[in-house]
Parts: C-alpha cells; sequence; structure tokens
C-alpha cells in the first residue's frame, strides 16, 4: 500500500472530513472509500487531485504527492489519462509532460492517442506554437482520433481555438451537440473535467455572441461546480472572466466589473507559464478598458495595449495623439480590429466618425463578436 495513504487519511480526520463526505465529494460509495484507504482497492489519480485539494494543501505540496503517486504507484493506464486531463486542466504543466513522454511510447494504445493531443495543448500553453499552429494541429490529430475521450476533447479545444481565432457565430451550436457524448464517457473523473471545459466554452461563446444571460448563467454553474476548490483551473478563471466582462457595457455596474475581472487575476496568480501569463496580460488589458470605459481609478492602470492607451487619450480629449498611436498599431499588424476601428472613429467627428463606427460595428458582426458590437452600437446611438 502508498505510504501516503496513512498520512493523507490522518489529515482527512484532522479537517473533519469523514468517509461519507469524502466519498460525496468523490462521486462513490463509502464502502469505495473505506476499500481505498485500507489498500484493497488502488486511489485513481482523479480522487488524489480531489482529496489534495479538499485538504487545502499548497502547490508545492499538491505536486510533490502527485509525483509521488506517479513514480511510486505504478499507476494504471486509465488513471494516467485522469492525469494528463487533470494537470492540463490545473495548468500544472511541468508534471504533466512527464507523463506526456511516458505514455507517448505507452503498449496502450488509447494513452499514445492521449498523450498526443496534451501534448499539443502542452505545447501551446508553453508558447512552442501559436494560436494558428495550435488549431492545425489539432485539426490533424483530430483525423486519426479513435477514442470517445480524444474525440470529445478535440472537438471542444477546436472550438475554443476557433473561438480564438474570431469566428464566434456558430460555434455555441457546435458546442452543444457534445453535451451528450460527455455524457456517454465510462471514466467519471475524465467525464467531469469535460463538463467543466464543455460549460468554460459554453460561457465564452455566449458571451461573444451576445448572449449575456446565458454566458452569466453558465459562469456561475462553474463556480458553483468548483465552489469546494480554492485553486487555479481554465474554468474557473475562464468563468469569473467572463462574468467580468459581461457588466462592462452595463450602466452602474463598474463594480461588479471590477470585482470579477480581480477575482480572475486573483486566481490565476503569479504562474510564469507562458500561456497562463498571456491570459493574465489578457484580464489586465480588460480590467484597463473597463477603467477607461467608465472613467474610473484612471490613476491605478497597470497594463494598458497599445489600442485602449488611444482609447484613453480619447476620453483625455487627446486626440490627434490617439489617431497617431492607431496609425502605428495599423501599420505594425496590417489592419485594426473591429474594437479599434471604433477608436479611430471617435477621433473624428460627423461623417467620418459615423462612417467608422458603421465599419467596426459590420466588422463585429461578420466576426460574430456580437457582445464588443456594444461599442460602436452606443455611439451609434442604437442602444
Amino acid at each position: 500500500m502508498w505510504k501516503a495513504l496513512n498520512q493523507i487519511e490522518k489529515e482527512l480526520c484532522a479537517a473533519g472530513i469523514r468517509k461519507n463526505k469524502l466519498a460525496d465529494y468523490w462521486g462513490v460509495k463509502p464502502s469505495t472509500v473505506t476499500k481505498i484507504f485500507k489498500g484493497n482497492t488502488d486511489m485513481s489519480f482523479g480522487f488524489l487531485s480531489k482529496t489534495i485539494i479538499l485538504l487545502n494543501k499548497g502547490i508545492q505540496v499538491q505536486e510533490n504527492l502527485l509525483t509521488d503517486y506517479i513514480h511510486i504507484t505504478k499507476p494504471k493506464s486509465e488513471n494516467l489519462r485522469e492525469a494528463m486531463e487533470d494537470l492540463a486542466l490545473r495548468g500544472k504543466f511541468n508534471l504533466l509532460i512527464n507523463i506526456i513522454n511516458s505514455e507517448s511510447q505507452s503498449k496502450v494504445a488509447e494513452n499514445r492517442e492521449f498523450a498526443n493531443v496534451y501534448r499539443i495543448i502542452y505545447r501551446r500553453y508553453i508558447g512552442e506554437i501559436d494560436a494558428t499552429q495550435y488549431h492545425k494541429a489539432l485539426s490533424l490529430e483530430s483525423k486519426s482520433i479513435k477514442t470517445s475521450e480524444m474525440e470529445v476533447l478535440s472537438e471542444i479545444l477546436l472550438c475554443q481555438a476557433q473561438y480564438q481565432s474570431g469566428n464566434f457565430t456558430s460555434l455555441n451550436e457546435r458546442l452543444k451537440s457534445l453535451e451528450i457524448k460527455i455524457n456517454t464517457i465510462s471514466n467519471r473523473y475524465i467525464r467531469e473535467c469535460y463538463k467543466l471545459r464543455y460549460k468554460e466554452a459554453i460561457a465564452v461563446t455566449s458571451l461573444q455572441g451576445g448572449e449575456v444571460i446565458e454566458a452569466r448563467h453558465v459562469s456561475k454553474e462553474l463556480l458553483d461546480d468548483l465552489e469546494w476548490d480554492n485553486f487555479f483551473s481554465f474554468p474557473k478563471v475562464n468563468a469569473y472572466l467572463k462574468l467580468g466582462e459581461s457588466y462592462i457595457f452595463s450602466a452602474n455596474e463598474y463594480e461588479r466589473a471590477k470585482y470579477y475581472l480581480e477575482k480572475t487575476l486573483e486566481v490565476i496568480g503569479d504562474s510564469k507559464t507562458n500561456g497562463i501569463e498571456r491570459k493574465r496580460k489578457m484580464v489586465q488589458h480588460t480590467l484597463s478598458f473597463l477603467k477607461i470605459h467608465h472613467d474610473k481609478e484612471i490613476s491605478s492602470l497597470d497594463v494598458v495595449h497599445s489600442g485602449e492607451l488611444a482609447y484613453l487619450r480619447i476620453k483625455q480629449g487627446k486626440k490627434m495623439e490617439a489617431r497617431k498611436l492607431l496609425d502605428q498599431l495599423k501599420e505594425k499588424n496590417g489592419r485594426l480590429t473591429d474594437i479599434q476601428t471604433a477608436y479611430l472613429g471617435l477621433t473624428y467627428e460627423g461623417t467620418k466618425k459615423e462612417e467608422l463606427m458603421k465599419r467596426s460595428l459590420l466588422m463585429c458582426q461578420k466576426s460574430g463578436n456580437i457582445f464588443y458590437s456594444n461599442l460602436p452600437k452606443i455611439h451609434l446611438g442604437l442602444i
């Protein structure tokens, strides 16, 4: 029996987490918990991950325990598949890559397939490939997938990758067709994780498609699902983020939007992983946009994107300086985004302003970025 089990059992008792309560968190009968701690049944990776989170173990202690579990217990193939999903969802990429490397040579075909997909996720988050390369790699890999788990995961990931490229309109319905497939996945822990990923993707695409109420509802559902979990996971980050974004254009909701965006940054923490750092900067830019849009706490701006800096200069009455910043952005990137086009419109008056606002609105509608089309709509007097 794994020696750490005895210590974990003692700590659970000290924390007041009894057998019945732990069984509820694991989603099993109390007798299963008894069998595991007596050494009659192996503890799955998913059960271990949930348990150390319930015990509120620090990140380093968590990683040490998970590493020990992998090296000492020689887990079954299914447990290693659970490990890849758990570690990817929680951004523990230094542990994930070790399992990917070992399982890419596995005798079990399912594990090799899992390793191939999770390697693509890993490469994206450490910054080895960009968004376009990520989508291409996923598309190529999905053509040879045989397991139902990887079929579902690759479809969710492809929808998210497509979202990142700006095609929002058709994704929501495409995602909803996956819900039935997720429910057929036999592994309980992987099924739970994919449900979180699914809700995360629905929240993101709903908001961008202008379905604000649905986005808020699904985001709150996600946070309820993860209420017991005080640690980082991508679904939790995006739930807070989408709630914050959903209130940006709402009158008198500045404080609520700010609260959720700051909670997002709190959950992200200080990870140095490339993909998580990208997410942190994006949230900081969104928080800066919120403050500029509402003319609040401008002196506290920490990270401002060039586009939002132009918006700030417009708010300060420095329209020529803003136009210069936007011209530089256009020269650098080859074009302005839909929202940057709206900023450019704000540097003009009359017919030119209206023309650029209409262009911005059309760009938002073409890409399906309905939520942020609120900005040009406000200045066109449509809302």
